[in-house]
């Protein structure tokens, strides 16, 4: 009886390389049925690992992203122009849907409770940078001059950056409580276009 050569560990693990970079479903295939049978050594495993990580920091960037989200409205009701009012119920509405997913991510990935305040604290940048964006968006979407438009984007950036809170003025009970709202700021100069009107703003979004 004829005895079947093994594949070198060297051979085996380029090949299942290659397979994960031209084929991903397959490979991921091979994977799963090589764990059910627990034939551990034909599994990839330094890509295994890798897609487990990137799970992790999925998860990770899913709270995030609502962190943020919640915090980018709260700074729209803050900084917001007198007289538009009539968008409060639409940013009180995304900041409870947020708060909503984030108590469906912390109830599905309990684990994530231990490192909520690092994200909560990496999530302000985003809002923060967000919100700036928003502004200055809203500010020059009319201009059609490429030239001004880029100077006024420039300006209104800048000038926003300075306006807003450097440092995170939200505690993470504040973003995650069920009830709690800023309360508008009163700009002595609020940051706007020197090349076109005010437009009607759609802070719904």
């Amino acid at each position: 009886m004829g005895t079947v050569a093994r594949v070198p560990d060297t051979q085996q693990a380029s090949e299942q390389k290659s397979l994960y970079d031209r084929d991903f479903y397959t490979w991921a295939r091979q994977q799963v049925d090589s764990l059910k049978r627990r034939d551990f050594a034909t599994i990839d495993w330094e890509n295994v690992i890798e897609e487990v990580e990137g799970l992790v920091r999925s998860e990770e960037r899913r709270l995030k992203s609502q962190y943020a989200r919640v915090m980018e409205h709260f700074l729209k009701l803050q900084y917001r122009r007198l007289g538009d009012n009539q968008y409060l119920a639409g940013w009180s509405n995304s900041v409870e849907g947020a708060r909503s997913e984030i108590h469906k991510v912390l109830q599905e990935n309990p684990g994530l409770k231990s490192k909520r305040d690092e994200v909560f604290s990496r999530a302000w940048v985003d809002s923060r940078r967000d919100t700036i964006n928003a502004f200055v968006h809203y500010s020059t979407e009319r201009i059609q001059d490429d030239a001004i438009l880029f100077r006024e984007r420039k300006r209104l950036t800048r000038e926003w950056s300075q306006v807003l809170p450097q440092h995170n003025p939200y505690t993470r009970h504040q973003v995650e409580g069920s009830d709690w709202m800023p309360e508008r700021i009163r700009l002595a100069q609020r940051p706007q276009s020197r090349h076109q009107p005010s437009p009607k703003l759609d802070w719904s979004r």
